[in-house]
């Protein structure tokens, strides 16, 4: 079943805002391989590649952020296990 012109039109607009491809699928609820063709040609003004960027400093620093969290959480389980190993340990 196709998709309505108005939603292509919406879909290139918010391409035009400067919305990545996978924000845009998202939004309007369609795949993101129709949103990929439909956005293919668009050019991106300043503003729009600047609000992509900043969008990608702030993924790459929430990803820092949860290995980070990740690696604490392993280290806690390391210690306690180490921890039990010891007690066990009678001198």
């Amino acid at each position: 079943m196709p998709y309505p012109i108005e939603l292509k039109e919406k879909a290139i607009t918010l391409r035009k805002r400067g919305y990545s491809i996978k924000e845009v699928a998202a939004k309007l609820n369609i795949a993101k391989s129709t949103s990929s063709v439909w956005l293919s040609h668009i050019i991106l003004s300043i503003s729009a590649q600047k609000r992509l960027a900043k969008r990608r400093i702030l993924g790459q620093y929430k990803s820092i952020f949860i290995r980070k969290v990740a690696r604490e959480k392993h280290r806690e389980i390391l210690e306690n296990m180490a921890s039990q190993m010891l007690s066990t340990i009678s001198i």
